[in-house]
């Protein structure tokens, strides 16, 4: 893990008017695989994501892994510690992750000395929530067919800043199995039948996985 000051590291984050928040915040660097913060750890530091996709991981008791979201570009990580002890998830990187972390206590001190942009915070945090419903909506009803689909759909829009672009990094197939609840065979099975149907094309670049889309059909098979 790489850290520096922030210095002008936020000059093209698409937060307008956050920037008092990260005064004193410090940029850090996560390499693909790199662990956050851990379930269970003292929930002390705020996070925004100033570029790449961050996944967060929830342990059954029999210590089985579940991807229950996943937060790119201008999300913030951590604000469940206003109100809980502990992180209650796992966030590990998917790929290279550039962040600015802020203490907690920096974050609390704002419903006093800025309740205008604590609310704004706070409202960040509304929307997080509110993901939360997509998910289960989308993810985890259906055919595996139209929840690979989906999910195809949802990684291509939060992947890109320009709204008609259609191209799209796949995750592995163990984690967009993780994140559907079904097997690792189901979900490179449907993969195959969508890179067939040129619904998927390759794109020679790296990463090696990055696809165009065909958005229209993909709709109508996630029965969009």
């Amino acid at each position: 893990m790489f850290e520096e000051d922030t210095g002008d590291a936020l000059t093209n984050f698409e937060m307008a008017g956050f920037d008092p928040l990260f005064q004193g915040g410090k940029r850090k660097s996560f390499a693909a695989k790199q662990i956050i913060f851990r379930e269970g750890d003292p929930a002390d530091t705020v996070s925004a994501i100033v570029q790449g996709l961050v996944k967060l991981i929830s342990y059954s008791p029999d210590g089985r892994a579940r991807i229950v979201r996943l937060h790119s570009k201008s999300s913030f990580l951590g604000l469940g510690g206003l109100i809980e002890p502990t992180y209650r998830h796992t966030a590990v990187a998917v790929d290279q992750v550039e962040a600015v972390c802020m203490p907690l206590r920096a974050i609390a001190q704002l419903k006093k000395e800025n309740p205008h942009l604590y609310c704004r915070l706070i409202e960040c945090w509304y929307q997080h929530l509110k993901s939360a419903d997509v998910w289960i909506t989308d993810f985890s009803t259906g055919s595996i067919k139209a929840r690979v689909a989906r999910l195809v759909n949802f990684l291509a829009a939060i992947q890109n800043d320009v709204p008609t672009s259609t191209a799209v990094t796949l995750l592995t197939c163990e984690e967009m199995a993780a994140i559907l609840g079904v097997t690792v065979e189901s979900v490179s099975r449907v993969l195959a039948q969508f890179k067939r149907s040129h619904m998927l094309r390759a794109i020679k670049c790296k990463p090696a996985k990055r696809y165009e889309t065909n958005l229209p059909a993909l709709k109508r098979v996630a029965q969009i």
